[in-house]
């Protein structure tokens, strides 16, 4: 979606103002999402569907992403939106037609003049610019996705998952952490295998210590680091379609 979308000032006045904050957001979403001039849609099957102003084709997890919810939200949400009669909802096997009953009440028809709309596009630019600006830093983390479960699953004494997983997802924040957190438990997992395992760290301590950065790993008493540890696991970088 490009471009802006304004909201009427009776809004404020409205039940719209007292929904919980997710489902809100769900709301504000799907005005943005509406058609704000009539269009077309093309299945996959190669029907096309008429999709008039304040309409659109989607689907729950669309809706999610764009709200940044969860989908069980969405659905929880459209229902109660449904209710209110604040849209309407006709789904089929590969869609969902949704509709913004009196679309015009919160998305007005008429444009900014171009006098206000520039002074306040000047007014606003160093906060835009901000904006974009960490939107496009919380892309970047957003691409780097660690496969904790993983490294768990290797590390020799499987003591505190919870609060070891926890804690390594607010400490492991860049790729090079991560391969050196893997690495670690790699030659942990080769240098206690068959040992007894009394003196090993848990991993809920392991992870809360960061013991992963220390010099010397907490290996067995008498025990190198392995020469060849073993290969560390696939780190997953996921980056959103």
């Amino acid at each position: 979606m490009n471009g802006y979308f304004t909201i009427h000032r009776v809004a404020f006045d409205s039940w719209l103002w007292q929904l919980r904050g997710d489902h809100f957001k769900v709301a504000i979403t799907l005005i943005g999402m509406a058609n704000w001039t009539p269009g077309k849609f093309l299945c996959r099957t190669g029907e096309v569907v008429d999709v008039p102003r304040g309409s659109m084709v989607t689907s729950s997890d669309s809706i999610a992403s764009r709200a940044r919810v969860g989908r069980q939200v969405v659905r929880t949400a459209l229902r109660h939106l449904e209710k209110a009669d604040f849209l309407t909802i006709k789904s089929t096997k590969l869609f969902s037609f949704i509709t913004i009953v009196n679309y015009d009440t919160w998305q007005p028809h008429g444009v900014i003049p171009n006098q206000v709309t520039n002074h306040v596009i000047t007014k606003c630019q160093p906060s835009a610019n901000q904006v974009l600006t960490t939107i496009e830093e919380e892309k970047k983390e957003k691409k780097l996705s660690f496969d904790f479960d993983s490294v768990y699953q290797q590390y020799p004494r499987k003591i505190g998952k919870a609060p070891g997983l926890a804690k390594l997802k607010a400490k492991v924040k860049t790729q090079a952490d991560y391969d050196q957190l893997v690495q670690a438990v790699a030659t942990l997992a080769q240098a206690w295998r068959g040992k007894d395992l009394t003196y090993c760290p848990h991993f809920s301590t392991f992870a809360s210590q960061t013991r992963w950065r220390d010099d010397m790993l907490p290996l067995p008493d008498g025990c190198r680091a392995p020469s060849k540890p073993l290969p560390p696991l696939p780190g997953v970088n996921l980056e959103e379609p």
